[in-house]
Protein backbone atom coordinates (compact mmCIF):
# COMPACT_ATOMS: atom_id res chain seq x y z
CA UNK A 1 0.00 0.00 0.00
CA UNK A 2 2.75 2.45 0.89
CA UNK A 3 4.50 2.00 -2.46
CA UNK A 4 1.22 2.59 -4.33
CA UNK A 5 0.86 5.81 -2.36
CA UNK A 6 4.44 6.80 -3.18
CA UNK A 7 3.66 6.25 -6.87
CA UNK A 8 0.74 8.69 -6.72
CA UNK A 9 3.08 11.42 -5.40
CA UNK A 10 0.24 12.70 -3.20
CA UNK A 11 1.43 14.75 -0.21
CA UNK A 12 -1.53 15.54 2.03
CA UNK A 13 -2.45 12.05 3.26
CA UNK A 14 -4.62 10.75 6.10
CA UNK A 15 -3.82 7.20 7.19
CA UNK A 16 -6.18 4.97 9.17
CA UNK A 17 -4.65 1.81 10.65
CA UNK A 18 -7.42 -0.80 10.69
CA UNK A 19 -5.44 -3.12 12.97
CA UNK A 20 -6.37 -0.74 15.80
CA UNK A 21 -9.84 -1.45 17.20
CA UNK A 22 -10.26 2.21 18.22
CA UNK A 23 -9.99 3.22 14.55
CA UNK A 24 -12.38 0.51 13.40
CA UNK A 25 -15.01 1.62 15.90
CA UNK A 26 -15.38 5.06 14.35
CA UNK A 27 -17.52 6.19 11.44
CA UNK A 28 -15.96 8.23 8.63
CA UNK A 29 -17.58 10.65 6.22
CA UNK A 30 -15.04 10.51 3.39
CA UNK A 31 -14.32 13.85 1.73
CA UNK A 32 -10.79 13.21 0.40
CA UNK A 33 -10.07 13.26 -3.35
CA UNK A 34 -8.80 9.66 -3.47
CA UNK A 35 -9.11 6.68 -1.15
CA UNK A 36 -6.78 3.66 -1.04
CA UNK A 37 -8.03 0.70 0.97
CA UNK A 38 -5.91 -2.36 1.66
CA UNK A 39 -6.95 -5.43 3.65
CA UNK A 40 -5.57 -8.92 4.27
CA UNK A 41 -7.39 -11.99 2.99
CA UNK A 42 -8.80 -14.23 5.75
CA UNK A 43 -10.35 -17.55 4.83
CA UNK A 44 -10.55 -16.30 1.21
CA UNK A 45 -12.73 -13.37 2.27
CA UNK A 46 -12.80 -9.95 3.91
CA UNK A 47 -11.70 -10.28 7.55
CA UNK A 48 -14.84 -10.34 9.67
CA UNK A 49 -13.24 -7.99 12.18
CA UNK A 50 -13.19 -5.08 9.69
CA UNK A 51 -16.69 -5.50 8.23
CA UNK A 52 -18.38 -3.19 10.80
CA UNK A 53 -15.87 -0.46 9.94
CA UNK A 54 -16.70 -0.53 6.23
CA UNK A 55 -20.41 -0.50 6.98
CA UNK A 56 -19.96 2.77 8.90
CA UNK A 57 -18.26 4.57 5.99
CA UNK A 58 -19.94 7.22 3.84
CA UNK A 59 -18.25 7.36 0.43
CA UNK A 60 -19.81 10.46 -1.17
CA UNK A 61 -18.98 9.07 -4.63
CA UNK A 62 -15.26 9.46 -3.93
CA UNK A 63 -12.90 7.34 -6.07
CA UNK A 64 -11.40 4.35 -4.28
CA UNK A 65 -8.71 1.86 -5.26
CA UNK A 66 -8.81 -1.43 -3.35
CA UNK A 67 -6.03 -3.87 -2.50
CA UNK A 68 -6.26 -7.42 -1.14
CA UNK A 69 -3.10 -8.95 0.33
CA UNK A 70 -2.78 -12.72 0.72
CA UNK A 71 -0.12 -15.25 1.67
CA UNK A 72 0.43 -16.92 -1.73
CA UNK A 73 -2.46 -19.38 -1.28
CA UNK A 74 -5.46 -17.61 -2.86
CA UNK A 75 -7.06 -14.17 -2.92
CA UNK A 76 -10.44 -15.91 -2.85
CA UNK A 77 -13.45 -13.61 -3.27
CA UNK A 78 -11.98 -10.69 -1.37
CA UNK A 79 -11.59 -8.19 -4.21
CA UNK A 80 -15.14 -8.46 -5.53
CA UNK A 81 -16.57 -8.63 -2.00
CA UNK A 82 -14.83 -5.40 -1.04
CA UNK A 83 -15.85 -3.75 -4.31
CA UNK A 84 -19.51 -4.67 -3.79
CA UNK A 85 -19.47 -3.56 -0.16
CA UNK A 86 -17.89 -0.18 -0.90
CA UNK A 87 -20.32 0.50 -3.73
CA UNK A 88 -23.19 0.06 -1.29
CA UNK A 89 -21.49 2.76 0.84
CA UNK A 90 -21.51 5.18 -2.12
CA UNK A 91 -17.86 4.87 -3.20
CA UNK A 92 -16.83 4.84 -6.86
CA UNK A 93 -14.41 1.92 -7.26
CA UNK A 94 -11.92 2.84 -10.00
CA UNK A 95 -9.70 -0.22 -9.70
CA UNK A 96 -8.08 -2.83 -7.53
CA UNK A 97 -5.19 -5.24 -7.13
CA UNK A 98 -4.18 -8.32 -5.21
CA UNK A 99 -0.66 -8.63 -3.82
CA UNK A 100 1.28 -11.35 -2.09
CA UNK A 101 2.91 -10.98 1.33
CA UNK A 102 4.50 -13.47 3.68
CA UNK A 103 1.78 -15.75 5.02
CA UNK A 104 0.80 -15.15 8.63
CA UNK A 105 1.58 -18.81 9.39
CA UNK A 106 5.03 -18.56 7.83
CA UNK A 107 8.02 -19.11 10.10
CA UNK A 108 11.62 -20.26 9.90
CA UNK A 109 10.83 -23.98 9.81
CA UNK A 110 7.97 -23.62 7.29
CA UNK A 111 8.36 -20.44 5.19
CA UNK A 112 5.47 -19.39 2.94
CA UNK A 113 6.04 -16.44 0.59
CA UNK A 114 9.04 -15.40 2.67
CA UNK A 115 10.40 -12.02 1.55
CA UNK A 116 7.22 -10.95 -0.21
CA UNK A 117 6.48 -8.29 -1.21
CA UNK A 118 9.87 -8.18 -2.90
CA UNK A 119 11.51 -5.61 -5.20
CA UNK A 120 9.51 -6.84 -8.19
CA UNK A 121 6.23 -6.50 -6.27
CA UNK A 122 7.12 -3.01 -5.07
CA UNK A 123 7.96 -1.90 -8.61
CA UNK A 124 4.50 -3.01 -9.74
CA UNK A 125 2.89 -1.24 -6.78
CA UNK A 126 4.71 2.00 -7.60
CA UNK A 127 3.54 1.76 -11.20
CA UNK A 128 -0.06 1.27 -10.04
CA UNK A 129 0.13 4.52 -8.10
CA UNK A 130 1.25 6.34 -11.23
CA UNK A 131 -1.52 4.73 -13.30
CA UNK A 132 -4.18 5.74 -10.75
CA UNK A 133 -3.23 9.42 -11.03
CA UNK A 134 -3.17 9.27 -14.84
CA UNK A 135 -6.62 7.73 -14.80
CA UNK A 136 -7.97 10.46 -12.52
CA UNK A 137 -6.53 13.44 -14.43
CA UNK A 138 -7.81 12.20 -17.78
CA UNK A 139 -11.45 12.75 -16.80
CA UNK A 140 -13.26 15.89 -15.65
CA UNK A 141 -15.85 13.90 -13.69
CA UNK A 142 -15.15 10.93 -11.44
CA UNK A 143 -18.29 9.18 -12.65
CA UNK A 144 -16.96 9.28 -16.23
CA UNK A 145 -13.98 7.10 -15.32
CA UNK A 146 -14.55 3.65 -16.82
CA UNK A 147 -14.57 0.81 -14.33
CA UNK A 148 -12.17 -2.06 -15.04
CA UNK A 149 -13.26 -5.70 -15.25
CA UNK A 150 -13.17 -7.33 -11.84
CA UNK A 151 -13.35 -11.02 -10.90
CA UNK A 152 -16.83 -12.53 -11.04
CA UNK A 153 -19.01 -10.96 -8.37
CA UNK A 154 -19.78 -13.03 -5.28
CA UNK A 155 -22.00 -12.01 -2.38
CA UNK A 156 -20.50 -11.84 1.10
CA UNK A 157 -21.42 -15.16 2.66
CA UNK A 158 -19.82 -17.13 5.50
CA UNK A 159 -16.85 -19.00 4.08
CA UNK A 160 -16.74 -22.77 4.60
CA UNK A 161 -13.09 -22.19 5.50
CA UNK A 162 -13.93 -19.83 8.35
CA UNK A 163 -12.41 -21.00 11.61
CA UNK A 164 -10.07 -23.45 9.88
CA UNK A 165 -7.00 -21.70 11.28
CA UNK A 166 -7.62 -23.02 14.77
CA UNK A 167 -7.62 -26.58 13.44
CA UNK A 168 -4.30 -25.97 11.67
CA UNK A 169 -2.21 -24.04 14.19
CA UNK A 170 -1.94 -23.83 17.95
CA UNK A 171 -2.65 -20.71 19.95
CA UNK A 172 0.65 -18.76 20.26
CA UNK A 173 1.13 -19.42 23.97
CA UNK A 174 3.63 -17.25 25.81
CA UNK A 175 6.95 -18.55 27.10
CA UNK A 176 7.23 -16.48 30.31
CA UNK A 177 11.00 -17.03 30.57
CA UNK A 178 11.50 -15.24 27.23
CA UNK A 179 8.90 -12.52 27.75
CA UNK A 180 10.29 -8.99 28.17
CA UNK A 181 6.84 -7.54 29.05
CA UNK A 182 7.31 -4.96 26.31
CA UNK A 183 3.56 -5.01 25.47
CA UNK A 184 4.27 -5.35 21.72
CA UNK A 185 2.00 -8.36 21.45
CA UNK A 186 -0.83 -6.58 23.25
CA UNK A 187 -0.57 -3.49 21.05
CA UNK A 188 -0.27 -5.42 17.78
CA UNK A 189 -3.29 -7.69 18.33
CA UNK A 190 -6.12 -6.53 16.03
CA UNK A 191 -8.85 -8.12 18.16
CA UNK A 192 -7.55 -7.02 21.59
CA UNK A 193 -7.38 -10.69 22.55
CA UNK A 194 -4.29 -10.43 24.81
CA UNK A 195 -4.54 -9.37 28.45
CA UNK A 196 -2.13 -6.52 29.19
CA UNK A 197 -1.24 -7.78 32.69
CA UNK A 198 -1.08 -11.57 32.28
CA UNK A 199 -0.43 -11.67 28.50
CA UNK A 200 -2.89 -14.56 28.28
CA UNK A 201 -4.90 -14.90 25.05
CA UNK A 202 -8.68 -15.07 24.95
CA UNK A 203 -9.13 -18.08 22.67
CA UNK A 204 -12.53 -16.97 21.37
CA UNK A 205 -11.07 -13.65 20.16
CA UNK A 206 -7.82 -14.98 18.69
CA UNK A 207 -7.96 -15.16 14.88
CA UNK A 208 -4.49 -16.71 14.46
CA UNK A 209 -3.07 -13.72 12.59
CA UNK A 210 0.14 -14.14 14.60
CA UNK A 211 0.83 -10.43 14.76
CA UNK A 212 1.87 -11.13 18.35
CA UNK A 213 4.51 -13.59 17.15
CA UNK A 214 5.87 -11.32 14.44
CA UNK A 215 6.04 -8.29 16.76
CA UNK A 216 7.83 -10.05 19.63
CA UNK A 217 11.51 -8.99 19.84
CA UNK A 218 12.52 -12.04 21.88
CA UNK A 219 10.59 -14.91 20.24
CA UNK A 220 8.48 -15.41 23.35
CA UNK A 221 5.62 -16.71 21.20
CA UNK A 222 5.92 -19.23 18.38
CA UNK A 223 3.87 -20.65 15.52
CA UNK A 224 3.18 -24.37 15.93
CA UNK A 225 1.23 -26.40 13.37
CA UNK A 226 -1.21 -29.11 14.41
CA UNK A 227 -1.06 -30.38 10.85
CA UNK A 228 -0.01 -28.92 7.49
CA UNK A 229 -2.66 -28.87 4.73
CA UNK A 230 -1.49 -29.80 1.22
CA UNK A 231 -2.35 -26.35 -0.14
CA UNK A 232 0.26 -24.81 2.18
CA UNK A 233 2.92 -27.10 0.78
CA UNK A 234 1.85 -26.08 -2.71
CA UNK A 235 2.05 -22.41 -1.72
CA UNK A 236 5.67 -22.95 -0.72
CA UNK A 237 6.62 -24.01 -4.25
CA UNK A 238 4.59 -21.83 -6.63
CA UNK A 239 5.21 -18.12 -6.86
CA UNK A 240 2.01 -16.18 -7.42
CA UNK A 241 2.08 -12.74 -9.00
CA UNK A 242 0.04 -9.59 -8.32
CA UNK A 243 -3.24 -9.22 -10.22
CA UNK A 244 -4.23 -5.73 -11.35
CA UNK A 245 -7.69 -4.46 -12.21
CA UNK A 246 -7.27 -0.93 -13.52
Amino acid sequence: MNEILVGTELQDVTEIDLTKSANRNQGYNVLEDLVLIGIPVYYREIPEVVLPFFKRLTGNKKPVFIVAVYGNVTEGNTINQLKNLLETKNFYVIGGASFIAEHSFSHEEFPIAHGRPDAQDLKIAHSIGQQIIKKLVNFDRILDIPKPPFPESTAITPSPHKGMAKFIVEQPVLNPESCMKCQNCVESCPTDAIESDTFLINESDCIRCFACVKSCPNNARQIKFKWIPPFFKKAQKKRREPQIYL
